[in-house]
């Protein structure tokens, strides 16, 4: 077991150093190797967590951080936001569609508009034709 550990611990670092020469493939291989020897290494699914490319893949790592070490927040809310806790994310429907109401106000002043018109052009017609 202290073998394992010894090797885990290389194998973070040879992937680190991997990564930082631009080699993605590599640290992920490496680290892959180092999560078979010990599953139960939070350091080691956080580094995968850095380089695999899926989603699916993120969720597995994240997974495996909380089942280790379940008071680990940012991985709880990196995992929140792939959606991925049950019950943590409520699709909120939208709210119904309302239909202007601008547009019966419109109708209704002009509507009014020409009632008013209409009676004032029958008083003026009919004083005209009293004048006559």
């Amino acid at each position: 077991m202290e073998g394992d550990t010894v090797r885990v611990s290389e194998l973070l670092r040879a992937g680190l150093v991997a990564l930082a020469a631009g080699d993605k493939a590599k640290a992920h291989t490496l680290w892959k190797q180092a999560a078979a020897l010990n599953p139960k290494n939070e350091a080691v699914w956080l580094a995968l967590l850095e380089v695999v490319n899926t989603h699916d893949d993120r969720r597995v790592c994240l997974e495996n951080i909380l089942a280790i070490n379940p008071n680990n927040e940012a991985a709880r809310r990196q995992l929140r936001v792939l959606g991925l806790l049950e019950g943590e994310i409520v699709q909120h429907p939208l709210p119904p569609r309302r239909r202007p109401f601008l547009l019966p106000l419109l109708q209704i002043t002009l509507a009014l508009l020409l009632i008013i018109l209409f009676i004032v052009l029958g008083i003026v017609t009919a004083s005209i034709l009293n004048l006559l």
